[in-house]
C-alpha cells in the first residue's frame, strides 16, 4: 500500500495522486537502520533519489498552462531568479489582475479541492500535479451566493477553459496560479518549462507556461 507524506497532502486532506513507489524504499530504510549510519544513508539517499526521479518521470508530459481570465499578467514568478519570500511560500506560477466576470481552468484535469475561505479552486492535472487558482480574499467571496457562484464540484473532471467560478460582477482583483504541493517550485523549474507569454494584457486561454 502507498504512504503520502503529509507534504504532498491536497486541499480537504486528500493526497495527491501522484504515482510514488516508495514502500519498498522505506522498508529497505528500517533494515538498514540496523546495520549502521551508513547504509542508514545510503538509503536516505536512494528515497531522495527515487523521489526526485517519480517527480520527474510523472511530470515529463506535463500540461501547458493557460491564462484562467482576461486580465493582465504580472509575472510568472515560478521563472524568477529572485521570487518574493511569499511567493516562495505560496509557490506561486503565475500572477496577474483580472478583469473579469469568471474563472475558467487553466488546463485540463480534476477538482480537488473547493476552499471558499480562501478563494481557491485546487486541480489536478492528469494525476501528475495540483495545481490552485486563488483570488484575493478582499476582492470577493466564494461563499457569498450574491457575490460568486461555483460552477464545479470535487472530483468533476475539467477542461481546460470551461468556467470554474461566475461572478457577480466583473472583477478586478489579484489573482494567482499556485502549486499546492509542498517543495515542487525548485523541481518544477528544473523540468525545462518556459514562460510563454510576456506580462502585458492577456485573454482566457492564452497559453503563459508550455514544455515545448
Amino acid at each position: 500500500m502507498e504512504e503520502y507524506p503529509s507534504s504532498i497532502m491536497g486541499m480537504a486532506g486528500k493526497p495527491l495522486k501522484v504515482v510514488r513507489t516508495m514502500s519498498n524504499f522505506f522498508e529497505n530504510l528500517k533494515n538498514d537502520a540496523e546495520k549502521g549510519w551508513d547504509d542508514l544513508k545510503d538509503s536516505v539517499e536512494r528515497v531522495d533519489d527515487a523521489y526526485r526521479e517519480n517527480f520527474e518521470n510523472n511530470t515529463s508530459d506535463w500540461h501547458n498552462l493557460y491564462s484562467w481570465a482576461d486580465g493582465d499578467l504580472i509575472d510568472l514568478p515560478v521563472f524568477s531568479d529572485n521570487p518574493s519570500a511569499k511567493d516562495k511560500t505560496m509557490q506561486t506560477l503565475a500572477y496577474m489582475m483580472m478583469k473579469d466576470n469568471e474563472l475558467v481552468s487553466p488546463a485540463d484535469g480534476t477538482v480537488t479541492g473547493i476552499d471558499e475561505d480562501n478563494n481557491t479552486i485546487a486541480i489536478n492535472l492528469s494525476d501528475k500535479l495540483t495545481v490552485a487558482v486563488k483570488v484575493c480574499v478582499s476582492a470577493v467571496s466564494l461563499k457569498s451566493p450574491e457575490e460568486a457562484r461555483i460552477l464545479v464540484q470535487e472530483g468533476e473532471a475539467v477542461k481546460k477553459g470551461q468556467p470554474l467560478v461566475k461572478f457577480a460582477r466583473t472583477l478586478e482583483a489579484k489573482t494567482k496560479m499556485l502549486l499546492t504541493a509542498t517543495g515542487t517550485l525548485e523541481q518544477f523549474r528544473a523540468l525545462e518549462e518556459k514562460p510563454a507569454r510576456e506580462a502585458g494584457a492577456v485573454k482566457k486561454g492564452d497559453l503563459l507556461i508550455t514544455k515545448a
